[in-house]
């Protein structure tokens, strides 16, 4: 259980890096 549960702690992290990485880009191709 415990394999999984790191699993889907990387994934969300995974995500959440994702949705900040994106939202980053979008604002500075905005500001440009």
């Amino acid at each position: 259980m415990n394999r999984y549960c790191m699993i889907d702690y990387e994934i969300i992290y995974y995500k959440i890096i994702s949705v900040i990485c994106f939202l980053t880009l979008g604002l500075q191709t905005s500001e440009v």
